[in-house]
């Protein structure tokens, strides 16, 4: 579900600056940063930056933890499509793809990936390499736009958490094949009723 977009001629240059991009590092870190308009013309003139820190850790039987940290702001006069989203699959798992949208917000992430595969003893399907993932969500915005374009600065930061499990699995069968398949349950926590989302995707690429 991609967010509403705002008509307009977007004219946008970013830089960013990485520490490592493979997934299998112990710890990566990104920043990116983005000016629209000014003297590059369009019909958007803001300023926008992203930075992300992803730590990982091997613990016993094969075991791994993925925590991540992640903040964003957007400046006056952003499009919505160019806000930071939250909801769905990588932010707020428990929450609708695309919930809110944050002029600024933080982020938190830990996934508990377990090293057993509870189908090892099947000799055809033991090669996807299937995987139980705990996991969880936190997330702070501090500042909303409303679909009208108005900014929404909070006394308090709005705060959420989710959790939930998921089954994750190599989609190639093939070591580093580079396919991922993964169903997952999450649950919201900000209330009692209608507070369960599943979902399925396929990644064709690293994962994390």
């Amino acid at each position: 579900l991609n967010p509403s977009i705002d008509d307009g001629d977007l004219r946008l240059v970013e830089a960013s600056a990485r520490w490592s991009d493979r997934p299998t590092s112990p710890w990566t870190a990104s920043l990116t940063g983005g000016i629209a308009g000014r003297g590059l013309g369009g019909d958007f003139d803001y300023e926008t930056a992203l930075a992300q820190v992803v730590l990982r850790r091997r613990l016993w039987l094969g075991d791994r933890v993925i925590a991540s940290i992640t903040g964003g702001w957007v400046g006056d006069g952003t499009p919505f499509q160019a806000l930071h989203h939250l909801g769905g699959f990588e932010t707020l798992r428990g929450y609708d793809v695309n919930e809110f949208a944050a002029r600024s917000y933080s982020h938190a992430r830990l996934d508990y990936e377990f090293g057993t595969n509870p189908f090892a003893w099947m000799p055809w399907v033991r090669r996807f390499r299937i995987q139980p993932v705990a996991f969880f969500d936190g997330a702070s915005v501090f500042e909303e736009q409303l679909r009208d374009g108005t900014a929404r600065e909070m006394d308090d930061p709005l705060v959420k958490f989710s959790t939930g499990l998921g089954l994750q699995m190599n989609l190639l069968g093939i070591p580093g094949g580079g396919g991922q398949l993964r169903f997952d349950v999450a649950r919201r926590l900000d209330r009692g009723e209608d507070n369960m989302t599943y979902r399925a995707r396929i990644v064709l690429g690293r994962s994390r």
